[in-house]
């Protein structure tokens, strides 16, 4: 990763014993503005970026032609793009574009395809990510690129890059992938370097300027290094331990390095790898002019293109498998290359930078919860907890299961994108111990104690009879389950099926059962309909309103049908907008299940064979609904880092009528704590407002698509998950 120097490193002198003082320097400085971008639909497979920079101005010029895919119902796209200016935006398909914040946002016509082009014309004066340094007469990246180069700066979104780099004759340019052609034009020089291997957005990159040079192969690979401050002969002694690093990676990998050339600059103030090369801030080669066993951040910038560049993390919040790994890789180097003793004293200073933080109160998750801000503990810990917390794994495994593992890990997913269960389970997959306490303890901190909460909800309502139950029976049979285990539920009422004397008598035996009564809408239209407008399903909501709020247990929430919010942002946003302005609490849902499926699987037997054994209902009803209660639960440990309070979401319907006890029985049994509605959602997660994405699905398969780095199936939850399985069982 890029690497950023502050004003507590002015002055570092390096020695072997001050191996933290070494990685201080690696600490990156992310803040809110380089959150990656969530819109998660988008894929792009290359960039063609053309660029001149002028030095002297502090100024840049340039296009990038876009390549990508996105769902065809998709009506925008958004781009990352800093301060830059943008000029114009064409394609096929674009029919406008709006710069809002540090966001392009590119408004896609109707389509049938998936595929997409777009050219974007750009300019401006970058206040980061590109360093025009006039006193060495150099310009040259520093991690931050949608503040250079308009792209998605997802982790997980890698795609190829062409970049077409236009300099002056006495300047050269080194950047991000093969040199394929170098051609003047106008006493200029355009550098044309071509990355074919599929790299996440961050490790693009180029440096401009008048270098020294010094060279030499590697097994047929060309290895290249830079400087303008040291000379030839200079270069390559600072460099020399290249080859020894390579070669270790490589083994301890079991991939061989997978590109032509591997360059390596000295300039600047700023540590980043790249794809293809790496920038070494520049006074670090006196370090090693003084000290030739200071090589860690060589290895450790090299270790990143295996373990960053093509095995990267899925979203920021899973950085410690990038960073905690580089870390470790440049202690394993050095003792290899230097003896225990050595390992022994980086892994001491690693724990110590760790201790410190524990002693501040500040220890937590190397999963972290959002990655937006994250503070200089935070930092550290994905570098030195990290590091430490791979080492302690050496430990338990031992030499050879530890390398066998870490070689299956990163050869089945070269060039793909992880999180830290993936990790886990190529580790256990390879070593055969089972390392669920080992991954509780260093890298979730699970709270063991805690158990987990439960609420119920549920939508809809119904005054008609249900096969041989009158409306009344299997209602009341509902309100007795609850009753019977002292729970009070919320009703998110469909009001179209309660406009009614029959109806409102149900209503009211509700209400005095001390249920919450809740808006669900008056005729449960889809949001998400293309013919649906707001303003349409804003009287929708009102007339709803009107049904239900006389009730003494009405409250101000509102859960959408289908829990479709609106697919695209202009419908999101405005709706949302109203709910604000009238004060209602949206009922999110935690947990999502698939009752209304088995449902109706259950009445088409039981209008078959009246007498019916529905035992088997009963227990794949009870497993489906808390099979789906854990997944959520889990999930949400992952993301929340804590045991939030859930809401299950039922529906007014036969299975709850007869097996709704039997539910409550079977979470009471697994140790959950079941809460009354109006206490769960005083939960924090209830105010949740999920970015840039509609509502969809439960709140907790929001939250993981939008923080990234988790499998989710879509849709969440769907009769196409159960049918086989019930088909099976004769159900």
């Amino acid at each position: 990763m890029p690497y950023y120097k502050n004003e507590l490193h002015r002055e570092l002198i390096i020695t072997k014993k001050n191996i933290i003082s070494i990685f201080a320097i690696l600490l990156l400085l992310y803040n809110s503005e380089n959150a990656s971008s969530k819109d998660i639909q988008l894929d792009v497979t290359n960039y063609h970026l053309t660029l001149e920079a002028n030095i002297d101005n502090n100024y840049l010029k340039g296009s990038v032609v876009i390549n990508f895919q996105i769902n065809s119902d998709a009506d925008s796209v958004i781009f990352k793009c800093g301060n830059l200016n943008i000029d114009k935006v064409n394609g096929e398909n674009v029919v406008g574009f709006k710069k809002i914040s540090q966001d392009l946002v590119v408004y896609l016509s109707k389509r049938d395809g998936l595929k997409n082009r777009i050219i974007v014309e750009y300019q401006g004066r970058p206040k980061k990510g590109l360093i025009f340094d006039k006193v060495d007469d150099q310009a040259y990246t520093s991690y931050f690129t949608s503040d250079w180069m308009i792209c998605n700066d997802s982790p997980e979104d890698k795609a190829a890059l062409l970049i077409d780099i236009t300099v002056p004759n006495d300047k050269m340019c080194i950047a991000s992938g093969e040199l394929v052609n170098k051609k003047e034009r106008n006493g200029k020089t355009i550098y044309s370097y071509c990355l074919n291997t599929e790299s996440p957005s961050y490790t693009y990159g180029f440096a401009i300027g008048r270098f020294n040079e010094a060279e030499e192969t590697y097994n047929g690979m060309l290895l290249k290094y830079y400087s303008l401050n040291y000379s030839s002969e200079q270069i390559k002694d600072i460099f020399k331990e290249t080859p020894n690093i390579l070669s270790f990676l490589e083994e301890k990998s079991g991939i061989k390095y997978f590109q032509s050339t591997y360059s390596q600059v000295l300039t600047g103030k700023y540590f980043q790898e790249m794809s293809g090369f790496s920038m070494l801030k520049d006074n670090y080669g006196k370090m090693v002019l003084t000290d030739s066993t200071e090589t860690n951040l060589i290895s450790h910038e090299m270790a990143h293109q295996w373990w960053g560049n093509q095995i990267t993390c899925k979203g920021w919040n899973h950085f410690w498998l990038n960073e905690g790994m580089a870390t470790f890789m440049s202690a394993a180097y050095n003792e290899y290359r230097f003896g225990k003793e050595v390992y022994l004293a980086n892994i001491e200073a690693y724990y110590k930078a760790y201790e410190g933080i524990k002693e501040r109160g500040k220890d937590r998750s190397l999963v972290f919860e959002n990655w937006s801000n994250p503070s200089k503990d935070d930092r550290n810990l994905v570098y030195f907890k990290g590091a430490y917390v791979i080492h302690l794994l050496k430990e338990k495994l031992g030499d050879k299961a530890f390398w066998d593992a870490i070689r299956l890990y990163s050869t089945i997913h070269l060039g793909g994108t992880v999180d830290t269960r993936d990790f886990q389970k190529a580790i256990e997959e390879s070593s055969g111990v089972n390392l669920e306490d080992f991954f509780n303890e260093w890298v979730y901190k699970t709270k063991k104690k805690e158990k987990p909460h439960i609420s119920f909800s549920f939508d809809d309502g119904s005054t008609e009879n249900i096969l041989f139950y009158e409306n009344e029976d299997w209602n009341s049979m509902i309100r007795k389950s609850l009753k019977d285990n002292n729970i009070q539920a919320v009703w998110f009422v469909t009001g179209e099926n309660l406009d009614s004397k029959k109806g409102q008598k149900l209503l009211q035996k509700w209400d005095e059962a001390g249920h919450i009564i809740a808006n669900h809408t008056y005729s449960h239209n889809n949001y998400n309909d293309s013919l649906m407008t707001c303003e349409a399903y804003i009287e929708d909501i009102q007339k709803c309103e009107v049904l239900i709020s006389e009730y003494e247990n009405y409250k101000n929430i509102f859960r959408f049908p289908y829990l479709k919010g609106g697919n695209t942002i202009v419908k999101r946003d405005s709706i949302n907008s109203y709910l604000l302005q009238k004060s209602f609490k949206q009922g999110w849902v935690t947990i999502d299940a698939s009752d209304w499926y088995i449902n109706m699987r259950l009445i088409k037997r039981l209008k078959q064979h009246p007498n019916a054994d529905i035992n088997g209902f009963r227990e794949y009803y009870v497993n489906h609904i808390y099979e789906r209660a854990l997944y959520y639960n889990n999930l949400s440990v992952q993301i929340n880092q804590r045991q939030i309070k859930h809401t299950v979401l039922l529906h007014l319907n036969l299975t709850s009528a007869l097996f709704l006890n039997d539910l409550i029985e079977k979470f009471k049994n697994e140790g959950w704590i079941i809460d009354d509605y109006s206490e769960a959602i005083l939960d924090p997660i209830y105010s949740e407002k999920p970015a840039r994405m509609a509502a969809e699905q439960s709140l907790i398969w929001m939250q993981a698509k939008q923080q990234g780095g988790f499998e989710l199936r879509y849709p969440g939850e769907s009769s196409k998950y159960e049918k086989n399985e019930m088909d099976k069982l004769g159900l």
